[in-house]
């Protein structure tokens, strides 16, 4: 027999289809007394967009954007996992 589970961690998309791997995490979860983290990880950008966005913002400033703007969408998707989380 398994043991029970004490971390479950489950990556997310936050798709539709998403939500059947968070319940079936949950229910797992409950049944082990486990905890379940939730992880979502953001996509690189392919290389070319970024050469060709980074050629018509102007040398640098794409960088000086993304780091402008990162706590903001750190805090953006944190929102949306809790969301998700708090519905399901």
């Amino acid at each position: 027999m398994l043991q029970n589970y004490r971390n479950i961690l489950v990556a997310t998309d936050l798709t539709p289809n998403s939500v059947f791997a968070f319940q079936h995490a949950v229910m797992m979860a409950r049944l082990s007394n486990a905890q379940l983290q939730l992880l979502h990880v953001v996509p690189e950008v392919d290389a070319s967009i970024r050469g060709y966005v980074s050629t018509i913002m102007g040398a640098g400033s794409l960088d000086r954007f993304e780091q402008q703007h990162e706590e903001k969408a750190r805090s953006l998707i944190k929102i949306r996992l809790e969301k998700f989380a708090r519905e399901e």
